[in-house]
């Protein structure tokens, strides 16, 4: 199950367009899914912000460098506040779990193929 979430969310994040999220949006998902990941209790919970957290780092590690990132993920984590922290992470949820419903929508499975016609029996002699 994880690797599946990793790897939808790594697909997600080299298809889903750039300009669909800002930067601070971005980084607004990156810390709450970090502060959910560490304190929530329920393994499914966890199990969700751990996945959120690495497709809104893996989006933001293509715009910013690492330098950039540290100041934005530091800056972002003092300006919010703690009551900002389970609607921030609610919207990111539903943002990512729409992304990996999509993506699995439109990589359903190819419709089996047309079988192929028996050949004629041999007739007999």
């Amino acid at each position: 199950m994880l690797r599946q979430f990793i790897s939808a969310a790594i697909a997600l994040t080299i298809a889903a367009p750039l300009a669909a999220q800002s930067v601070d949006q971005d980084v607004r998902c990156a810390v709450a899914s970090n502060f959910f990941m560490k304190q929530e209790k329920d393994p499914g919970g966890q199990q969700l912000a751990k996945s959120a957290s690495f497709y809104y780092l893996g989006r933001l590690d293509m715009r910013l460098s690492v330098p950039q990132l540290n100041a934005a993920l530091m800056a972002q984590g003092r300006a919010m506040k703690a009551a900002d922290l389970a609607p921030t992470m609610t919207a990111c949820a539903n943002r990512l779990t729409a992304k990996i419903k999509s993506l699995q929508n439109s990589a359903a499975p190819a419709p089996a193929p047309a079988s192929k016609p028996k050949a004629p029996a041999p007739k007999a002699k």
